[in-house]
Parts: C-alpha cells; structure tokens; sequence
C-alpha cells in the first residue's frame, strides 16, 4: 500500500496562478467596460435625483385580492420623460416640458446636474417641447497644458472643446 503524500509546492502555484488569473480578469473587465459601467452609474443618479426631488406623482390606489380585504397601494401616476445620450464627449439630458407641476424646476436642473454628474454645464437651450442640457464630459482627459493655451483672433482655448469666448462662465483652478 502506497503512502498519500501533498504536494505543496505544487498547490501554492497553482492558488497563486488562480489568483492571479482572477484578478487580471477584474482588471480587463474594468478596463472594458468602464464607459458603460459610467453610463448605467450617470442614469442612477438621475433616477435617484427624481426620486429624491419628487418630480413624480403618485395616487393611492384599492386592490382587490381574493382572500382579504381590499389593500391600498401606491400607483405612479406621473413620472418626467428625461432622456440621456453621449457623443462626443458630451453628455446630452432632455428633458420633456410637458406643462407638469415641476415644469419651472426642470428649467434649474443644469447646476444639479453638472454637480451630480461631475461634469461641466455648456450649454442650455429649449427646443420644442423639451429643455436640453449640454454637458462635457471627462473634463480631466479634455484639459489642455499652460503652453497650448494661446490666444488666436481673439479666443483662448481652455479645454479642448471649450474656449473662453464661446464659454458662459470661466473656471480657473490652481494645480
């Protein structure tokens, strides 16, 4: 009868090898699918934004069931239309005028907006029906060096897609 021996160094490797194996995976799938993860973690914080302003309407509603007494629950009956889109490295929000109650405080969302989504507010305009935000996004990866930043027919760059001429308010930081 032969004796059953472990082989540890045999098993250390290939523990350390697994490892290893599953943290380069984490790794690529971060890598890969940062932009959406970026997308689907921008629509939940304005789905919360709604949520915790209230922008919606809600009745109260008596359900039937077969063996008790009627319940009450709580129906939905308004909910914004707000729609999200990227290009360019903008970030575009419409939002419905739909002659809501919360119509005057969907005007003011750009600087909840640019806060929230840690973005910078471009643009603001109505188009019909809707008030559309215009958003740039990434701001660190769209930054321009002191040496780019010269001034030609009278506009000075401050961001790749920004100059200060064509921009509504100037931000200066100090590094």
């Amino acid at each position: 009868m032969k004796h059953f021996e472990w082989d540890v160094p045999l098993i250390i490797k290939s523990v350390i090898c697994s490892v290893l194996i599953g943290i380069g995976s984490l790794a690529a799938a971060y890598v890969i699918f940062f932009e959406s993860n970026k997308k689907i973690l921008h629509r939940q914080k304005i789905a919360r934004m709604i949520f915790s302003n209230k922008f919606y309407e809600k009745e109260n509603v008596r359900v039937k069931k077969p063996s008790k007494e009627a319940d009450i629950k709580e129906k939905i009956t308004y909910f914004p239309k707000i729609y999200y889109r990227v290009k360019n490295n903008y970030i575009y929000i419409h939002v419905a005028m739909d002659m809501s109650r919360f119509q005057h405080r969907f005007l003011d969302l750009g600087e909840d907006l640019e806060n929230g989504l840690f973005c910078d507010l471009v643009d603001r305009k109505m188009e019909e029906g809707f008030v559309c935000f215009k958003l740039l996004y990434d701001v660190k990866k769209n930054r321009i060096s002191i040496d780019d930043a010269v001034a030609e027919n009278g506009v000075l760059p401050l961001m790749k897609h920004m100059s200060f001429l064509k921009s509504t308010y100037l931000k200066i930081y100090k590094i």
